[in-house]
């Protein structure tokens, strides 16, 4: 098992579970999931989060977790742990040890130690009361994927659907090609986190389905992507009449409007109404209807869209027939189920959210990852970007991106993340409109890479941190910006450390400088010229 594999975190009451589960899966002839995860085994809730201390950036593919803990070896009580929120179950005077693996499962999502490895609970008969009466906690926003597995962990004959609960319910790292079709097929840069496979595998999980969906996230981070790859991968998908959802953005007109556009209306409906039309409902019959920010709409207008979710019907304006609808509905807000909670008609609610994916942000995308899987991340964008924008027939040459300009951008990225500055608080359309910017500066100068002086003197007006952070001399609550990352806020002085950074690397030699910095040589000797480094 090589530690370099996914990692399946194992916490169950005893190491001779665990033992003889791994030497179950040795013997197992399908799956064998010891050719793909590196199992680890935990005792308890301190166990678990002293691992993820030692072990940050490592791939967490799935958490087992044991849920009764009654054969905790004596003298181990201490390993034991309560709620740390008011959340508890219904039934009174049930030991601690019966539902411990409940218990730990809190402790993960709650602290945010990990919500985004999946988790698989192994039950037998007699837990499945308790198990019942955790359903608050289980269906808690934000507490992530969960399941259950039934089998006796002191039989090694008896654990085979364990093994293939794990097999079947791991979070995987997207393999090249997968990485591959995700960027020709969707247009979508999924890279290597967890939280991006994770999305990636509720897309599949929910394409395949004709159920409702409602993708939450904030502004900038993809919603509508996500929303046409679940059309494509759906049996809706037809060419080429139905490419692409029909999306309509909710806030974009007056309610009247909305109301016309989503239901049509008859001949006279209304003053200007001299004929009759049919809605978006009706014309993308067959097809999937995308309502961006549904979060803002009024309860009245929540009634119509839960009998069109619900019986697949609607009323035109001015008619008192009802039509039936054949569309699947994909909606998206920046608001927290939370505030939606307090917004919608409970009715309406409950409709729409039986199935939500969340889309993270470009904080949430890449925290805990480590820096060379950032790198990565970064280059598979911006050579996407750049790669995009290579297409138009209006480019003079075709660039390439200097790896040089690659690290100076994740960087940036890693600064944001650490809350040292505010560049991409619009997320993933900051980000991309950034490595835009750059490549329009390295056209106009005609040169033949994207490089680092290019990203430097495309980055906008700069403002303070968002909020307070250690500074890199480790003094806390000092706010730390581009400042302190490249020793000035002046553009001027960005492209002057660029300059001379890239003629130390190169010893002095100007034409391969200019190649480092994605600019002209001629380019090169007027910035020198200009600042005098010459």
């Amino acid at each position: 098992m090589s530690s370099d594999f996914p990692v399946i975190l194992v916490c169950f009451s005893t190491r001779e579970r665990f033992d003889l589960l791994v030497s179950a899966c040795k013997v197992h002839p399908e799956p064998q999931v010891l050719k793909e995860f590196h199992f680890v085994y935990c005792d308890s809730w301190t166990g678990i989060r002293s691992w993820y201390i030692r072990n940050k950036g490592k791939y967490v593919a799935l958490i087992v977790l044991e849920v009764d803990f009654s054969e905790i070896p004596s003298g181990a009580e201490g390993r034991l742990v309560t709620f740390s929120t008011p959340l508890r179950p219904t039934v009174d005077n049930v030991d601690i040890k019966r539902f411990q693996g409940l218990v730990i499962f809190e402790h993960i999502r709650q602290s945010g130690l990990d919500q985004v490895a999946p988790v698989l609970f192994i039950v037998s008969e007699a837990n499945i009361e308790v198990v019942r009466e955790f359903a608050t906690i289980l269906g808690t926003a934000g507490y992530g994927n969960c399941s259950f597995a039934s089998g006796d962990l002191t039989a090694t004959s008896s654990l085979g659907d364990i093994i293939y609960g794990i097999y079947n319910y791991a979070l995987r790292p997207l393999s090249e090609h997968d990485r591959q079709l995700w960027r020709e097929r969707y247009r979508m840069v999924m890279g290597r986190s967890r939280r991006m496979a994770l999305l990636a595998q509720d897309i599949e999980r929910l394409a395949v389905t004709d159920s409702t969906v409602l993708i939450l996230g904030e502004q900038g981070v993809g919603k509508e992507m996500v929303a046409q790859a679940l059309h494509r991968m759906s049996f809706r998908y037809k060419e080429p009449n139905h490419i692409e959802p029909v999306a309509l953005h909710m806030t974009a007109l007056e309610r009247s409007l909305v109301v016309d556009e989503l239901f049509g209306h008859e001949k006279g409906a209304f003053t200007d109404a001299r004929s009759e039309r049919a809605g978006i409902f009706e014309t993308a019959r067959g097809s999937t209807v995308f309502l961006d920010e549904i979060g803002d709409i009024d309860q009245e207008l929540q009634t119509k869209l839960r009998r069109v979710i619900e019986y697949k019907k609607i009323k035109r304006l001015g008619s008192s027939i009802e039509r039936e609808v054949d569309v699947r509905i994909i909606a998206a807000t920046n608001l927290p189920l939370e505030t939606l909670q307090e917004k919608f008609r409970p009715d309406f609610y409950s409709r729409m959210v039986q199935e939500c994916i969340y889309v993270p942000s470009v904080r949430e995308r890449w925290t805990d990852e480590i820096y060379d899987r950032v790198i990565d991340d970064i280059g598979e964008l911006f050579w996407f970007v750049v790669e995009e924008k290579n297409q138009s027939p209006w480019v003079r040459n075709r660039l390439k991106v200097d790896m040089n300009a690659i690290k100076f951008l994740a960087r940036l990225v890693i600064s944001y993340i650490a809350g040292r500055n505010d560049l991409f608080s619009g997320n993933m359309r900051s980000l991309c409109s950034l490595i835009e910017r750059a490549y329009d500066r390295a056209q106009f100068e005609r040169a033949p890479v994207v490089g680092m002086g290019h990203v430097a003197s495309a980055l906008p007006g700069l403002t303070a941190p968002a909020r307070q952070s250690t500074a890199g001399d480790g003094t806390p609550g000092t706010k730390m910006s581009l400042e302190k990352l490249v020793g000035s806020l002046k553009l001027e002085d960005i492209e002057k450390v660029a300059l001379i950074e890239a003629l130390n690397k190169t010893g002095g030699n100007q034409t391969r400088a200019a190649i480092l910095l994605g600019i002209h040589r001629d380019t090169l000797i007027k910035k020198l010229r200009r600042y005098q480094l010459s």
